[in-house]
């Protein structure tokens, strides 16, 4: 099978479109199309590693899940680590393909791999951007933390602190896990615990797989969405009835509440860690908050990057700056020209904005949990 061939089939088991619009995988570098493929290394993203272990093994094709051209290079430029591996994989001969997102979304990729080394049964996709990438399904029974730490997804860290009442060291145990960078929730231990009024568990269920669906819409790292029930439909792929329905036993239960002048809606407190303070929007500027961090959001989103998390202090810098949303626009398009690939924080734009950045908050304590 040759180079062209084998992207043939591939794309034609994961299209196109599978792709989140702003993502830009398929064909990163091609040197000979009609090459014969013997060899395939597979890497989450094509490194320097990578590139000498396909040199060593003899590959002819690099298949990455993480693009490595994910934003268009100005220039060849060998100073530039994209480009110098561009460069050495062409004059090597070796093709690199990457499916990003069309394999988080496709059937047999990622997230069924994840959900079948979990072990979930009744499982089925969920949208994210209204592309079927997410997976909920049933646990065969709970998992301790041990468990998924043979399963790799803990990592467990041992130690004695203390004696038992015996007088014999005591060892603790504590587990923690990876968190990307982006594109991820953590769901609080309440979700699942949360009884929703006499409803039988299965309703429940189903309830509280739809609180994670409209978890997914929310603004970034915030549980609240300003989404309308007919915004929700395009990006969940339900019918506007399934959503009203479900929607209306959620306040009811008082899951979710409606946002000042129905601008939206918020999930109850507690039930999602976004590892920030909870945000309160003041009800006199909730469309100017609102329109300036859809202004910054459209802007990262142009410049294929994450918007960073919303912080209603740092928003209101760049509002009173600002002024409104057409001058954040503006100010944003003169005096930036290229983004970096991750930006943590709306500091950033504060100090693109007004020169300046504001000084962090002080951190709260963080509570860790230790197991014998």
């Amino acid at each position: 099978m040759t180079v062209e061939q084998l992207y043939e089939a591939l794309e034609e088991r994961f299209p196109r479109s599978l792709s989140c619009m702003w993502d830009h995988d398929g064909k990163m570098v091609l040197p000979e199309g009609r090459r014969e493929v013997k060899k395939v290394l597979c890497c989450l993203d094509c490194t320097d590693g990578a590139i000498e272990k396909a040199k060593a093994e003899g590959c002819e094709l690099i298949v990455s899940h993480h693009s490595l051209l994910f934003r268009p290079l100005n220039a060849l430029d060998r100073e530039e680590p994209n480009a110098r591996r561009a460069l050495e994989l062409y004059s090597s001969g070796i093709a690199l393909f990457s499916f990003h997102t069309r394999f988080d979304c496709g059937k047999g990729g990622v997230n069924d791999e994840l959900s079948a080394l979990f072990g979930l049964e009744e499982v089925c996709s969920f949208p994210v951007e209204g592309l079927p990438m997410g997976r909920i399904g049933k646990l065969p029974k709970t998992l301790s933390a041990k468990e998924l730490a043979e399963k790799g997804f803990t990592t467990p860290n041992s130690y004695f602190s203390g004696k038992t009442p015996q007088g014999k060291p005591r060892r603790l145990t504590d587990y923690s896990t990876q968190i990307p960078d982006t594109c991820y929730i953590m769901a609080d231990r309440k979700l699942l615990d949360v009884q929703i009024g006499d409803l039988p568990l299965k309703e429940q269920s189903f309830i509280k797989g739809f609180i994670l669906m409209l978890k997914c819409v929310c603004l970034n790292f915030t549980d609240t969405t300003l989404y309308s029930y007919r915004d929700m439909e395009k990006q969940m792929n339900l019918s506007y009835a399934t959503i009203a329905g479900l929607m209306k036993q959620c306040q009811e239960y008082g899951l979710v509440t409606p946002n000042e002048k129905g601008e939206g809606y918020t999930i109850r407190k507690g039930l999602f860690y976004n590892g920030y303070p909870p945000i309160e929007m003041p009800q006199n500027e909730w469309d100017k908050l609102k329109e300036a961090y859809t202004a910054i959001y459209e802007f990262c989103k142009s410049k294929r990057i994450i918007c960073p998390p919303y912080d209603h202090r740092l928003i209101g810098r760049i509002l009173g700056v600002s002024g409104c949303a057409e001058g954040i626009k503006e100010r944003l398009e003169k005096r930036t020209d290229q983004l970096p690939d991750n930006i943590s924080s709306l500091n950033y734009f504060v100090r693109i904005i007004d020169g300046k950045v504001l000084e962090p908050e002080p951190e709260k304590p963080k509570t860790v949990i230790y197991l014998d």
